[in-house]
């Protein structure tokens, strides 16, 4: 997923995210080798993601690395059972006019790459009954951790 932007395929291996479960919701974290398309720090550089998930509807990601951060924050709003609007701002250190265009476009190309992968995901509704699908221990764990939050919230499906 996100070839060239937020991994690569010399990479694969992705390690267990450290989840922490929080009063409004729950936040993870991992490191990766920065791709070179990426721009949050140089090529190949080991770059930390922070996410802080605040139930249901918000979250933040922090990206950090040795020259640079950059947040993101994003809200979405329930319009229907198959639509949200959504809302991201992203921030950073150090942005001047053109890098600022750079991550405007980065996020829309990964916005839309998303779109297509759940556009075309079936069941169209997120299961919140995790026993539904099969799940790998580390790299599913955020995901797992949001449909539990979520069933406590909503009650069984």
């Amino acid at each position: 997923m996100h070839p060239g932007l937020l991994g690569s395929p010399d990479h694969t291996e992705v390690e267990a995210a450290d989840l922490v479960r929080t009063e409004t919701g729950f936040s993870f974290s991992w490191s990766r080798c920065n791709p070179a398309a990426s721009g949050f720090g140089r090529t190949d550089e080991l770059t930390r993601q922070t996410t802080e998930v605040s139930l249901p509807f918000a979250w933040r990601l922090l990206i950090e690395s040795a020259a640079t951060a950059t947040a993101v924050f994003v809200i979405c709003q329930p319009v229907s059972g198959e639509l949200a609007r959504f809302w991201m701002f992203v921030a950073g250190r150090d942005i001047d006019e053109e890098r600022a265009t750079q991550l405007a476009q980065l996020h829309r190309t990964i916005t839309e790459q998303d779109r297509v992968v759940v556009e075309s995901q079936r069941p169209r509704l997120l299961p919140i009954d995790i026993t539904e699908e099969l799940h790998l221990k580390g790299p599913d764990a955020p995901s797992l951790e949001y449909r539990r939050r979520l069933a406590a919230l909503t009650g069984p499906e």
